[in-house]
């Protein structure tokens, strides 16, 4: 069969991932009659809501219903004690809704349902310059300004780009994610000025590629100037309205990884599946099993809550046993998570050859007196090999499924976790 050309397959792609007029309309219909309900009220306070994020930006994929509105405060008035906008808009907002929710973030925000949209409103400063700012959150209106300057003729690329991490699973920098956020992926299709551009310099990044789309850093390393906390992500991309900040600190090196892989993967054999997210089920993982490896399954039902709770638990949970078990010497082929934000499948693939039952152990030199008698009293089973001593020391946990058992039972792995379902194949 004949491959499509990629301009054809993109084409194709951004038809059926780009919202239709109705859907835009209704969409800023509903929420400018929210940001016009907002104002009347605000204006008492010095404040004032606009539509913020995607919406804003008009870089939203098709049926998102989540929107953004940011509710400015004077800086004037309010700079020198913005703790207590938060307070104040839950006051405004109480007297508006029947139901809102407070969300914790670097500073408190709140969350509105108005069927079948979801209105994040966000209290910050309203400010000019990112040097005003008191929180990151204050600088995101200075964001949307730069997106839609730079983005003119990009819209297209930009949804391809954030379509393609959504359906890798690794579009959103919460907690739980810690994949690129949606100004992060402006960024880089503005900055490399097309999705195929972007993928093409994607597969050749290497270990803490820095991205600095205004130069801020002409002659100087990034690296070195920035915040050490700042720089610990395999990418650092310059913020070119905040430059002390790196867009992707959140970002871990499982999603780089899966980009960088998924950018190759694409180039070489283009396909519209590359866009759409793979629902997997315990039988997929099953029916993947071989002669050579254990799977190991969870179902997890956090406790409900907050999103970003709910699925943080899960990754805390994922990442307790990934790591106990690459402790204990047991090898993961493969692992990973999948969440419909009410029930977790956990899953990881071991190597059925498992490390030996007698573990052996280095000791001291012995020309180490103290070190040595130490050591011989802590292990019974003790022997000199190349003027060192070493012991021999039977396994805690000579099995993965012994393992998991221990971890199942502490008191810190059913923390926020309703039920767990653990199966092995």
């Amino acid at each position: 069969m004949k491959r499509k050309p990629i301009k054809q397959l993109l084409e194709e792609v951004s038809r059926n991932i780009t919202p239709s007029s109705e859907e835009l309309e209704q969409a800023e219909s509903a929420a400018n009659k929210l940001v016009l309900k907002l104002n009347k009220s605000l204006k008492s306070v010095s404040a004032k809501a606009v539509v913020a994020g995607s919406n804003k930006k008009h870089t939203q994929l098709k049926n998102t219903f989540e929107i953004d509105v940011f509710v400015l405060f004077n800086y004037k008035k309010y700079s020198n004690n913005d703790k207590t906008i938060s307070d104040i808009l839950e006051a405004k907002l109480k007297k508006l809704f029947k139901k809102i929710i407070k969300l914790h973030g670097s500073r408190e925000y709140f969350q509105i349902e108005i069927k079948p949209y979801i209105f994040e409103i966000v209290p910050i400063l309203n400010i000019t310059s990112s040097k005003q700012a008191k929180n990151i959150t204050d600088v995101s209106p200075l964001h949307a300004n730069w997106v839609a300057k730079k983005s003119k003729n990009k819209l297209v690329e930009i949804r391809l780009t954030k379509a393609f991490l959504s359906a890798l699973g690794i579009y959103g920098a919460e907690s739980y994610i810690k994949g690129f956020s949606g100004y992060a992926c402006e960024i880089l299709t503005i900055y490399y000025g097309s999705f195929t551009n972007l993928l093409s310099s994607v597969k050749k990044w290497k270990e803490k590629q820095i991205i600095d789309p205004e130069k801020a850093y002409k002659s100087k390393n990034p690296l070195l100037e920035l915040n050490k906390s700042k720089t610990e992500s395999p990418l650092i991309l310059i913020d070119p309205v905040q430059p002390s900040r790196n867009v992707t600190a959140a970002l871990n090196e499982e999603a780089f990884s899966t980009f960088k892989k998924a950018a190759a993967k694409f180039l070489k054999n283009p396909s519209k599946t590359f866009f759409t997210k793979k629902i997997i089920t315990k039988q997929d993982l099953i029916d993947k099993t071989s002669k050579k490896s254990l799977l190991l399954t969870l179902e997890l039902t956090p406790e409900t809550n907050k999103k970003d709770v709910m699925g943080a638990a899960i990754l805390n949970k994922y990442e307790i046993i990934k790591t106990k078990l690459s402790e204990n010497n047991f090898k993961i082929t493969k692992c990973s998570w999948v969440w419909n934000e009410r029930k977790a499948l956990v899953w990881f693939f071991i190597n059925k050859k498992f490390p030996a039952e007698i573990e052996v152990r280095k000791g001291p030199k012995l020309s180490d007196k103290a070190n040595s008698s130490r050591f011989r009293k802590t292990h019974k089973n003790t022997f000199a090999k190349s003027s060192r001593l070493y012991a021999k020391v039977k396994r805690k946990f000579p099995t993965p499924h012994l393992l998991v058992k221990f971890i199942l039972k502490q008191n810190n792995f059913k923390n926020k976790i309703k039920n767990i379902e653990v199966e092995w194949h």
